[in-house]
Order: structure tokens, then C-alpha cells, then sequence
């Protein structure tokens, strides 16, 4: 559900709508060809449509990994502030202290 959403949101960014999902602008940056940032929004979109539907799962999962790791990879060494969102619970009651800790780090 998750790829599927961040798949959608790339495409709100893509089509210059004010994206649902804060996106890093480090991230942007390296999207400066279009093409890049289409065809990894349009692999999450298929992959999260093929997840949430339970078909070709290890296909999938080999296509996800090294976007997952990409992703991983970008929040650890260039954009730490937006690292935090995945660490959010489910009903965090200050979730701007996160953000202020992703700051920090």
C-alpha cells in the first residue's frame, strides 16, 4: 500500500500538484530528468498494485529492493530530516517532535 501511495504521490510531483506525502527536496534534485523519476513512480505503482493483489510477489520484491535500498540509502547519507516519517506511529501525538529530532540527526 505504501509503494502504491509514494507511486501516486510522484505523479501529483510530476504533474507540479502539491503532493500528499512531504517530499524531500534532496531527493527532487536528483530527479532532474523527468524520465528518471516516471519510471520509478510508474515500478511503484505496479509493484504496489501487484503486491496489494498477492501476484508474481518474488518478482515484485526483486524490483522493489533496489529502489527500497536507493531510498534507504538517500535518507541515511543526504536527507536525514525526512528519515524520521517512517518512524512515525500510528497515532503519534507530537508528531512534529520527530521532525525536530530528524533535524538534529
Amino acid at each position: 500500500m505504501s509503494f502504491l501511495g509514494a507511486g501516486i504521490n510522484g505523479y501529483f510531483v510530476i504533474f507540479g500538484l502539491d503532493p500528499f506525502i512531504p517530499t524531500s527536496p534532496e531527493a527532487m534534485i536528483l530527479f532532474q530528468f523527468d524520465y528518471l523519476l516516471i519510471v520509478e513512480k510508474t515500478l511503484e505503482i505496479i509493484c504496489g498494485i501487484l503486491l496489494l493483489l498477492n501476484r508474481f510477489i518474488p518478482l515484485t520484491i526483486a524490483i522493489l529492493a533496489p529502489i527500497v535500498a536507493n531510498i534507504f540509502l538517500l535518507h541515511v547519507f543526504v536527507d536525514q530530516f525526512l528519515a524520521a516519517i517512517g518512524h512515525l506511529p500510528r497515532h503519534c501525538p507530537r508528531p512534529h517532535a520527530f521532525f525536530i529530532i530528524g533535524k538534529i540527526l
